[in-house]
């Protein structure tokens, strides 16, 4: 039976105390994280300007995240098997 993930990436520098991290960053990839279907990636803004689509389908959509006072710009990319 496959597993059904969902994942959600920002990239930044997070703020690290006592082995745990926090921050925007780790916010905003939890975030996007929850905000994701199952079998589905959403990648930031961010994300994709600094490393790319790797030719990998994306479509932007703005999400309203809790904690996040204006709507986030971000990419659902698809699955390639």
């Amino acid at each position: 039976e496959p597993i059904h993930i969902r994942i959600g990436l920002d990239c930044g520098e997070p703020i690290e105390d006592s082995n745990d991290f926090f921050g925007t960053t780790v916010q905003l990839a939890a975030r996007l994280c929850a905000a994701a279907h199952s079998d589905q990636i959403l990648i930031s803004d961010k994300t994709l300007q600094e490393y790319g689509s790797a030719d990998v389908p994306v479509y932007g959509h703005r999400y309203r995240l809790k904690g996040f006072a204006k709507p986030v710009l971000a990419y659902r990319c698809e699955w390639l098997h």
